[in-house]
């Protein structure tokens, strides 16, 4: 739930995350878009829930036709954690 409060809040204690969302909330006020998170529990949630624990029979039972494949990240997105408000 630290994620949804960081977020809703928009305050963390980490500087690495208050970095991340001054990115974040930044390009929304640039785009006139408003945020909010949302604490799914694991039950509402479980094909996320399955990923995050690395469960993947579970994943796939739940998920079949996902792609057996994953796709690779943005380049852009791995940056945002690096670059400075001017990104």
């Amino acid at each position: 739930m630290g994620v949804v409060q960081a977020i809703n809040k928009q305050f963390a204690s980490s500087a690495e995350v208050v970095r991340l969302l001054r990115v974040l909330i930044l390009r929304c006020l640039q785009i006139n878009v408003g945020f909010r998170a949302v604490h799914l529990p694991r039950v509402q949630n479980d094909i996320a829930d399955s990923l995050s624990w690395f469960q993947w029979d579970h994943f796939r039972q739940l998920a079949p036709t996902a792609e057996m494949e994953g796709h690779q990240f943005p380049e852009c997105l791995l940056r945002i954690g690096t670059i400075g408000l001017e990104g």
